[in-house]
């Protein structure tokens, strides 16, 4: 960090090559957005992003909610040599050892007996063996959320024409984990329309083979749900308005065996 302290010229020089070697680490996609907002936005540089972004993911916590891919796949498009991943938050965050690990269901049951309830029983207990090392321990965290490995999978679609519709915004993506078998959905929203009824799929269907998501070797029993914007103009008193209704074209279910 020192070469940048010298002056704006090695700044400028050197900059560039400190964004390509970088590799940083997040619980949000929103504090990707800050840390670009605040580090990449030069217009001189502004194909340049770090060689590795993680995201720390909480098993069973981060699943609960939607996740929004967007900030990932401008990420992605921009340069393709950078690469996301997803680690276990406890084994990313120092000061955590394998005693402090303890599933969701465990704490809900010893939230139940604090207040006089049953237990709801230990059938869906994902606790590790605390007699585990450290290294056994990181690969019991990693393989619970395996999953995310579909998430990344989809980040690194490299067809060109997907890569086009997300520079250009044609689309939003979100995503979420399924709570008993940890399958992903991706929810992608389409800004034009694709389908002239809803009965008709083939236009989803070919839209999204053409972006190459058919081809992606993705965990089975991964959803793919593709809806349009469908904007319908109407007139009343000689005023126009824009109506937004959003069709489900189609939902489709991959399933690799």
């Amino acid at each position: 960090m020192a070469l940048t302290q010298v002056c704006t010229q090695i700044r400028a020089e050197y900059r560039p090559l400190w964004i390509q070697h970088l590799r940083v680490r997040f619980a949000t996609t929103s504090e990707w957005t800050h840390f670009g907002n605040a580090f990449l936005h030069n217009d001189s540089v502004h194909k340049l992003v770090p060689g590795l972004v993680q995201f720390s993911w909480d098993h069973r916590n981060d699943g609960r909610s939607t996740f929004d891919m967007m900030p990932l796949l401008h990420l992605y498009v921009q340069s393709t040599s950078s690469k996301v991943s997803f680690v276990p938050h406890m084994l990313a965050t120092s000061g955590y050892t394998v005693e402090d690990d303890m599933c969701h269901t465990c704490y809900k049951n010893m939230d139940m007996e604090e207040l006089g309830y049953s237990s709801y029983g230990d059938d869906d207990c994902e606790c590790p063996d605390y007699d585990w090392c450290r290294s056994e321990w990181r690969t019991f965290k990693n393989k619970q959320m395996r999953y995310t490995r579909t998430m990344q999978k989809f980040i690194h679609n490299s067809n060109e024409s997907w890569a086009q519709a997300v520079r250009e915004d044609k689309l939003t993506v979100t995503c979420t984990v399924n709570k008993t078998g940890c399958h992903v959905t991706f929810k992608i929203l389409y800004k034009e329309p694709i389908c002239q009824t809803t009965t008709d799929s083939q236009p989803a269907l070919d839209l999204l083979e053409q972006w190459g998501i058919f081809d992606l070797p993705v965990k089975r029993c991964t959803d793919f749900v593709l809806v349009y914007e469908d904007k319908q103009v109407t007139e009343k008193d000689g005023r126009k308005g824009k109506v937004a209704a959003t069709n489900s074209c189609q939902d489709i279910l991959l399933t690799y065996y």
